[in-house]
This record gives C-alpha cells, sequence and structure tokens, in this order.
C-alpha cells in the first residue's frame, strides 16, 4: 500500500513521484513498477556527513533552517542535492524545496523545527532522513 508523502521512482526514466492521497493501487512508470524509496538514516553503514540533514534554529526568532550536510554537499551538475523536504510529525503539512547547481544546500523554515523529519535527495546517492527530536 502506498502511504501518504512515500515516494517512488522509475528505475527506467528517473521520474519521482509522492503520494498525496493514500491508496492500494501499484504506481507504474514505464510500463514498469515503480521502486519505493527508502531513506538512508543516521544509522545506515552509508553515513555520509554531508547527505545528513542538520536542524539550526535562529537565534533571533522562531524556526531556523535545514543545511544539509554538517559539511556542506557539492552543489556542482555532476552532483547535487535536487530538492529538501521538511515534514511534520502527523504528515499534516510539509514544505518542499527545489535545489539547483550553484545553490545553497539549505532550507529556511518560519515556524518550529521541534519534532519535524527532514529528506534531502542527492541526485548520485539518493534519498536521506533525519529527524529532529
Amino acid at each position: 500500500m502506498a502511504e501518504k508523502l512515500d515516494m517512488y521512482k522509475c528505475d527506467d526514466c528517473g521520474m519521482i513521484i509522492q503520494v498525496i492521497i493514500e491508496g492500494d493501487g501499484k504506481l507504474v512508470c514505464c510500463d514498469e513498477e515503480m521502486e519505493l524509496l527508502v531513506p538512508h538514516g543516521l544509522s545506515d553503514e552509508m553515513l555520509n556527513e554531508k547527505h545528513i540533514p542538520v536542524f539550526v534554529k535562529s537565534d533571533t526568532e522562531e524556526g531556523g533552517e535545514i543545511r544539509i550536510g554538517s559539511m556542506p554537499h557539492p552543489m556542482i551538475p555532476e552532483h547535487y542535492i535536487m530538492f529538501a523536504e521538511a515534514i511534520a510529525p502527523d504528515k499534516s503539512h510539509f514544505k518542499l524545496k527545489y535545489l539547483n547547481p550553484g545553490d545553497e544546500p539549505k532550507m529556511l523554515l518560519k515556524h518550529s523545527l521541534d519534532k519535524i523529519s527532514a529528506k534531502i535527495y542527492c541526485n548520485l546517492h539518493g534519498l536521506w532522513e533525519a529527524q529532529n527530536d
């Protein structure tokens, strides 16, 4: 079953979709069933500091930012973060920011950073996730 905010990728054409309303059907693209993207996380053997979302609270106002990596992730055409997403614990709302080569690898937020999760997608290394508990 496809669950709310799950992401799927077509292995043939590379299209990525995100589920808005849950359902029991199969997601198909290019005549093939799409692959559920399972994010890498902090416990994976593939841990790589430049892919882990880092939550930074603002000193002056509510909110802050999500930086991609404790060391900034490369943002060159051959290797960059394609998007970042902040998700409420109950999945009632989320914010999505598309990034391009040359952009700074971060996402500004105007709401509390407490208990949110963040997902980022690297064009070479896939989907990564971290929680701010």
